[in-house]
């Protein structure tokens, strides 16, 4: 793995110089030329075919599906939080007592916290 991040900075600087080297003559235009390109101008050309390109497709997309569940995750704590602190102000309960009812609630109910907290904060 060590040799194929070696292996694509190398391919990634050697882009970058020969577009850097290409815009060169089109900096003295009349109307300014970029000759500084980004990872997202060059990364596509240098790599657009191969089995590196697919490797780093399959990559990014795993990680795309990671950042999404984790993001998810987040939010339904967050809305089980919020559920916790409504029952906390109106009912008087503690944070322990707030959390084992949600958990309660949510095993007899047979339904997700994230949809027990939703009801509670309709509720409230």
């Amino acid at each position: 793995m060590k040799k194929l991040s070696v292996f694509l900075s190398v391919v990634l600087i050697a882009a970058l110089l020969c577009v850097g080297a290409f815009a060169a003559p089109f900096v003295r235009a009349e109307k300014p030329v970029m000759t500084e390109p980004t990872v997202d101008m060059v990364l596509p050309r240098a790599m657009s075919k191969g089995p590196i390109a697919a490797a780093m497709s399959a990559r990014l997309a795993k990680m795309e599906r990671k950042n999404k569940t984790l993001q998810e995750k987040m939010a339904d704590i967050r809305t089980v939080n919020r559920a916790k602190w409504l029952l906390i102000e109106n009912l008087n309960m503690t944070e322990r007592d707030a959390h084992y009812y949600i958990e309660k609630q949510a095993m007899d109910m047979r339904l997700s916290r994230h949809e027990v907290a939703e009801n509670i904060i309709r509720t409230y």
